[in-house]
């Protein structure tokens, strides 16, 4: 696991050392162990290396055996071991890293390179012969990878802050990606809050050669052929795609731990790992709020599994002084709050491990999410006369007092009745915070609600799902979107920030490309029929886990962010969302913010996704752009 930088400067410029050295060092969190630069005339690659394969000699950049191929790569390939005995015949090995694999597999298969990794990356190769710079992400988008083409030169790391660090980057806000992360409380590739800065997208390699950029897709997941109900039972196939993906993710030369919260996804992943590992340590936070801590049920699988278990308490202040923290290392902002007890947890596990499996992708692989149903009954809604509509959703307040949850039943039956027709944008914009009229509001911009629902559709949508995804149903068209969208542009960009804050490498085995490849065959059927979610996954788990475990309700990783705005949290809300700040920022309605504010604290409606979707923000704008 590494931080990555490539330079390339067509201004007849020469690349200055010191400051791509600095450029480089912008990364040292991602990887403490060891800095690597290689740089001729105008290219330059710089690594910033987290030790875990090959820890004596892996070390980036590497070239192969005539010098002519150069490489910087951030992340781990599982299947590695097997790429590497495939090439032992034609190549010669300086290394036991897989890096190296990934140098020598290019020099044979070029383009194809990427596509035959089953892993998490990101990774750069320079051809000194032909000056072509080819860079790569992985299929799901696990690892991050920026760049920008601008003035004369091109530019990419792992992290924004490397880019805006170069002086000919001027930092600048983009307005496109404000108004995404206001609809879905984060920015999805390829956009990025840095104008003139783009996200290379997930399952997508890059070309760049003497000013010219090509970008190409080299993957999407396949959900046809579906797998015969009658074939061998599913669940058997499952547990041994499963037991395979979680034995290559256990691959290291250091320990390796797993996060364990006592949902069925994290759970199942520990049972296989403690199949693997005798001495597996596990580890999970919990907080005094009794709705809001599943410390029971962690306990109570890491006793059934005899793990060597680690569980710390965070109290309210503690994830309220993690706030700066924070705000210093999201140089793109990202509103989802779970990011402050995913801080809490990679903090507190990189004390005693350098590696951890987690959970990520059980629900989107699975079928974990009830917007499935949701969206089998929104037909029923369209049908209703207008009238009764519109009773529904003015008294939704009245039938739905106010909570302090974070899905309250107010909370979910405005989303619901707000839906929009298209189900694409449905999907997409019903976990965000504001809705498309609100943002229009909140910006004071009085553009056309149809524009607006068109310019979603052409830029986020439709390259989201490629041309052959209108041969799909819905439900697996829907399918895409979540593992696409949700998955790769939201959650993984969480884990990947909080970890990597802690040098902690956090690998997630249901997001191996053959366990995706053969959960997208499943029929819908086996995986989330109506009223019922990870059915298959749950037969899987309910072979090493009590019933317990496997039957207990979805609970997300949250913290009571609506109850604390209106405790330790509302100075620093007041604070940010300033109406003077805010008349002299420009960007958005003072009185409209100032409504949402007074609505919470007076109990009237449950406005904290809003609220922290704008205090996001503005802890980014303070930090990074002011």
């Amino acid at each position: 696991m590494c931080g990555l930088t490539a330079l390339v400067e067509q201004r007849g410029n020469s690349i200055d050392p010191v400051l791509f050295r600095q450029i480089n060092g912008t990364l040292t969190h991602r990887g403490p162990d060891e800095s690597g630069i290689w740089s001729e005339k105008n290219v330059a690659l710089g690594s910033r290396r987290l030790s875990i394969i090959d820890l004596n000699s892996g070390h980036q950049p590497l070239t192969n055996e005539d010098k002519s191929l150069v490489i910087v790569f951030n992340g781990e390939i599982y299947n590695y071991r097997q790429l590497r005995k495939s090439l032992l015949s034609f190549h010669q090995f300086k290394t036991q890293s897989d890096t190296e694999v990934i140098l020598h597999l290019f020099e044979d298969r070029g383009e194809e390179t990427p596509k035959l990794l089953d892993g998490m990356f990101a990774f750069a190769i320079y051809n000194r012969l032909t000056r072509t710079l080819f860079l790569a992400r992985d299929h799901l988008g696990i690892k991050p990878l920026y760049f920008t083409s601008q003035k004369g030169l091109f530019l990419a790391a792992s992290e924004p802050r490397a880019i805006i660090t170069h002086p000919s980057i001027r930092k600048s806000l983009d307005p496109s990606s404000l108004l995404l992360l206001l609809l879905l409380e984060h920015i999805p590739s390829p956009f990025s809050i840095w104008q003139g800065i783009s996200k290379l997208p997930p399952g997508h390699f890059l070309k760049y050669k003497e000013g010219k950029l090509v970008i190409t897709r080299y993957w999407q997941p396949t959900f046809n052929p579906k797998i015969p109900l009658g074939q061998k039972d599913l669940s058997d196939q499952l547990d041994e795609s499963l037991t395979s993906a979680v034995a290559r993710s256990l691959v290291s030369d250091v320990p390796v731990g797993a996060f364990l919260s006592g949902g069925v996804d994290s759970s199942t992943i520990c049972a296989l790992a403690k199949k693997k590992v005798n001495k597996l340590h596990t580890f999970s936070i919990g907080f005094p709020e009794k709705s809001y801590d599943e410390s029971y049920y962690s306990h109570l699988v890491a006793k059934h599994l005899d793990t060597i278990h680690h569980h710390q308490t965070f109290r309210e202040k503690d994830v309220l002084e993690s706030i700066s923290l924070v705000a210093k290392h999201m140089d793109e902002p990202l509103a989802d709050y779970s990011l402050l007890p995913s801080f809490l947890l990679t903090k507190f596990t990189h004390k005693y491990v350098k590696v951890a499996l987690s959970g990520d992708g059980g629900d989107e692989v699975f079928g974990g999410y009830p917007t499935n149903w949701a969206h089998q009954v929104f037909p029923l809604w369209q049908i209703l006369p207008s009238p009764i509509k519109r009773l529904a959703s003015s008294t939704a307040a009245t039938i739905f007092p106010f909570s302090d949850s974070n899905f309250s039943p107010q909370f979910v039956a405005e989303k619901f009745i707000g839906g929009d027709p298209n189900p694409f944008l449905r999907e997409i914009l019903w976990p965000g915070a504001f809705t498309p009229v609100e943002v229009l509001s909140l910006l004071n911009n009085h553009g056309n609600l149809g524009d607006l629902d068109s310019w979603l559709l052409s830029t986020l949508i439709s390259p989201l799902l490629d041309p052959q995804s209108n041969q799909l149903s819905l439900s697996d068209q829907l399918s895409l979107l979540r593992l696409r969208h949700y998955l790769g542009e939201q959650n993984l960009v969480k884990v990947d920030r909080a970890s990597m804050a802690y040098s902690l490498e956090v690998r997630p085995p249901y997001l191996s490309v053959p366990l995706v490849e053969f959960a997208t065959k499943l029929p819908p059927s086996a995986l989330s029929p109506f009223l019922r979610t990870k059915i298959l996954l749950k037969k899987v788990a309910a072979r090493y886990l009590p019933s317990e475990i496997v039957n207990r309700p979805k609970k997300g990783f949250g913290i009571p962010m609506a109850r604390w705005l209106n405790r330790d949290l509302n100075p620093l809300m007041h604070q940010l969302l300033d109406p003077v700040v805010l008349k002299r920022q420009r960007l958005f309605d003072p009185q409209f913010v100032e409504k949402l504010i007074s609505q919470h604290e007076n109990r009237q409606k449950n406005n904290y996704k809003k609220i922290w979707t704008l205090m996001t923000f503005q802890l980014w704008s303070q930090n990074w752009l002011q």
